[in-house]
């Protein structure tokens, strides 16, 4: 467990300083400024499995667990700002500002994977835009897409998802998480750098927000095998790959 706690830690702590640590970004750590610049998980030169090492035997117990949350605070003693890993951005920036543009229920409608992907581009330009001019957005960790599989419209958030195939959403999101992230179809891509972080929801098998007493935090969703396998996961699957 506790394994996994620093690995988690230092993931997200590592996509604030390799992700948004950019030549297009201003708004990152101390690592130019003596002595954060000295240790080792600020030399962008290292391997990323040296500099997570390095990092996270610099924390104690308190620090990592802060870490655990969206709204991570800072740790003064290694130059390491607060941040904020919940933003949104299913169909644009939430932000004032930001291309709003139609329900993902209709981008999927359209069956168009290139438009998936330019869509995926413009809101990690605007992300990138808004999280350095304004204070409308705490970070470039976006919580998007939602790709679960929509079969029911009880549900009530079946807009946010390209619709009830599997194979549609898991086409949507490669482009769209592509798209996001870093593309090569970009102006500004830079496969060093992640644009901007995609983070695909809600795994899985998710589709309950509030029913006659029972909510999302406390539905058992009873699915086989099978259908974890051809309807669930593959969407799921494709974000990663």
């Amino acid at each position: 467990r506790a394994d996994m706690i620093k690995a988690t830690v230092a993931t997200l702590l590592l996509l604030f300083f390799i992700g948004v640590n950019s030549q297009y970004d201003y708004k990152v750590g101390n690592c130019e400024i003596y002595p954060y610049r000295d240790y080792p998980f600020c030399n962008f030169t290292l391997p990323v499995q040296e500099r997570v090492d390095d990092l996270v035997s610099r924390l104690n117990v308190s620090q990592l667990v802060n870490q655990m949350v969206n709204n991570a605070s800072d740790i003064p003693s290694l130059g390491i700002p607060a941040y904020d890993y919940w933003s949104e951005a299913l169909h644009g920036v939430t932000a004032n500002g930001a291309t709003s543009f139609p329900q993902v229920i209709g981008l999927g409608a359209t069956f168009n994977s290139s438009l998936w992907l330019d869509i995926g581009i413009t809101i990690s330009t605007e992300g990138r835009a808004l999280y350095l001019s304004t204070d409308e957005i705490g970070g470039i960790t976006f919580f998007a897409p939602n790709i679960n599989i929509f079969r029911d419209p009880r549900w009530g958030r079946g807009q946010e998802t390209p619709g009830e195939d599997p194979f549609l959403t898991s086409q949507y999101v490669a482009q769209y998480t592509t798209g996001l992230q870093g593309s090569p179809k970009d102006p500004i891509y830079d496969p060093k750098y992640i644009k901007v972080v995609s983070t695909c929801k809600h795994y899985d098998a998710y589709d309950l927000e509030n029913w006659e007493g029972i909510d999302r935090h406390h539905f058992n969703a009873i699915v086989n095998d099978q259908d974890f396998e051809e309807t669930y996961l593959p969407a799921f699957r494709s974000c990663v790959e």
